[in-house]
């Protein structure tokens, strides 16, 4: 399992270009969208991606 975090506004590797096709190209991936973030998301949203860290990691630990 991989997890993907792209803030919405990335300016740098829009969501477009780089964080839909990377999760699309991995196998079990799951792309978090931050919104209100850009390229920096865990300095701008750090409890929006936070919070998605510990959701995947409760996926994993769920899994056995």
């Amino acid at each position: 399992p991989t997890l993907i975090i792209h803030g919405r506004d990335d300016a740098v590797l829009p969501l477009d270009d780089c964080g839909i096709p990377l999760a699309e190209g991995i196998p079990n991936a799951t792309l978090v969208v931050i919104e209100g973030a850009g390229h920096t998301s865990n300095a701008e949203q750090p409890d929006a991606v936070n919070a998605a860290i510990l959701d995947f990691l409760s996926t994993l630990r769920d899994r056995g």
